[in-house]
């Protein structure tokens, strides 16, 4: 009676309990007399139709028994399952097509950088070379997102005070604020301490600003509130888990008091290019973005909402002894003073290993490199890299080095060659890095990180940067 919502009274006939036309029940039953070892799936009727297992067994009078389990808490996970498992794959291939497409516009961006030296300003072309670049920054800033969905992006972590962190950020939150909504900052009385990625909190903060922005466009009195607080356990619903998760965690919630969301809407917002704007509006990736920014940081984001009162969206991240941060700053101190750098040769004049798989931006890079004085040696992958490290022993002066290479990836082939490295300084590049990697960031303050795609004069600072440390 409660699987079919009333429905099997006594006296109705089993085929009228069961969902679907005659022809089909009947061969279900059919299937399940002939095989009584196996369930035979079927639906029951009712306001919420329910996914069963239907059993036959004789008892010893001869009558048939029909045994019926409740089987929608586990096609519910299946469902879940299969969801999970769909959304990894394309946040797999997200990822793979961002660090392919970074790299190609990285080509279009330095030959247009290289073209522009020949075509200044006032060449009829240096019109149509600015256009191709301001394209490939946008496309740069998809790119972005979808390495964010795909918890690819490559994180620098480090100690954040949560309450200095805020302040820093209010200037840049102004700047998408409307004049007319009200911003608060209601800060815990307690120094609240974070480890996250300063730059990724930010753009998730940025995010979350901006769709409560949208959602407060035609309210009066909008206001948009920042709260801050410690916690020892996040509730069961807020990290989708059975039971609630205790520790300590830092609370971050943003609540404004617009339109709010429907339920079925809250069920699609983290899906990537799910939007409820107008088209050309938003790209749907923005709350995808922050999601995957907030998992990336060993967090949970998880909102809150009722269609007309507005929205709070909670950001748990983990509590961080607020001692780090001193401690911090004393390991970048000492390290910054355990291996001091000879001073480098203003003039561009070093021996500077390239190590690229793309062919076509290796080259680009070596030939602007070479042509501001520097002696470049080339690799196209981690293992010829390392011979010539070997080759070169104790005369290259920087490596230059993707991360994501076929046969031997950039951080392995650091390991191989940092005894012929000798104190030659390391840059990485990369479109995108596994978490490996952003974890010899965190701890390697002598490793550092140039994002694909780089201009020809972001190299070029980068690499004067480094060679004069």
């Amino acid at each position: 009676m409660q699987m079919t919502s009333g429905m099997a009274t006594p006296g109705t006939a089993l085929l009228k309990i069961l969902s679907g036309d005659e022809g089909e029940v009947v061969s279900l039953l059919s299937r399940a007399v002939l095989d009584v070892n196996t369930p035979t799936e079927v639906m029951l009727v009712g306001k919420n139709p329910k996914a069963a297992h239907l059993y036959l067994a004789k008892d010893r009078a001869g009558r048939t028994l029909v045994y019926l389990m409740d089987m929608s808490g586990l096609k519910e996970l299946e469902t879940q399952l299969f969801q999970a498992q769909k959304m990894h794959a394309v946040g797999k291939l997200a990822g793979g097509i961002a660090h392919d497409f970074n790299t190609f516009l990285n080509v279009i961006r330095l030959n247009c950088d290289d073209l522009l030296t020949c075509h200044p300003i006032g060449d009829p072309s240096f019109g149509g070379l600015q256009q191709i670049n301001q394209t490939v920054n946008r496309a740069k800033s998809l790119v972005s997102q979808l390495m964010a969905f795909a918890h690819q992006q490559t994180t620098r972590v480090e100690v954040l005070d949560l309450a200095g962190f805020l302040s820093d950020v209010t200037s840049l939150l102004k700047q998408v604020m409307q004049e007319s909504i009200t911003l608060e900052f209601k800060h815990s009385r307690e120094k609240l301490t974070i480890r996250a990625d300063r730059r990724h909190l930010e753009t998730a903060l940025m995010n979350l600003a901006t769709n409560a922005r949208d959602a407060m466009k035609d309210v009066k009195g909008a206001k948009l509130v920042i709260q801050t607080s410690a916690r020892e356990e996040i509730p069961a619903k807020a990290a989708s888990s059975k039971k609630s998760l205790k520790g300590d965690w830092v609370l971050i919630e943003i609540t404004d008091n617009g339109t709010g969301m429907s339920e079925e809407v809250m069920a699609n917002i983290f899906e990537p290019f799910y939007t409820t704007k107008e088209v050309g509006s938003g790209t749907g990736l923005g709350l995808s973005t922050v999601y995957g920014i907030i998992k990336q940081s060993g967090g949970y984001l998880h909102p809150v909402s009722k269609v007309g009162e507005g929205t709070t969206f909670q950001i748990w991240l983990r509590a961080c002894d607020p001692k780090f941060i001193e401690v911090a700053k004393q390991e970048i101190a000492k390290k910054k003073t355990a291996k001091p750098k000879k001073p480098a040769d203003l003039s561009g004049r070093g021996k500077i290993l390239f190590v690229e798989d793309e062919p076509a931006l290796r080259s680009i890079a070596a030939k602007t490199l070479a042509k501001r004085g520097y002696e470049v040696i080339q690799a196209g992958d981690g293992e010829e890299a390392l011979q010539m490290a070997k080759d070169h022993a104790g005369t290259i002066d920087l490596m230059i080095s993707d991360v994501v290479m076929p046969n031997m990836d950039g951080p392995t082939m650091l390991k191989e060659a940092r005894e012929y490295l000798g104190d030659a300084r390391i840059v990485f590049i990369s479109g995108y890095a596994k978490e490996e990697f952003s974890d010899i960031l965190s701890e390697e303050i002598e490793v550092s990180f140039l994002p694909k795609p780089f201009s020809l004069a972001e190299l070029a600072t980068k690499v004067k940067e480094e060679l004069s440390k």
